[in-house]
């Protein structure tokens, strides 16, 4: 299992910012 599963499991798509406002 990999043990970074359930951490990007609950990591949505980037989220929009003002270091990557192109995301949204």
């Amino acid at each position: 299992n990999d043990p970074n599963a359930p951490l990007n499991f609950l990591t949505p798509a980037p989220i929009p910012s003002a270091e990557n406002p192109t995301q949204g």
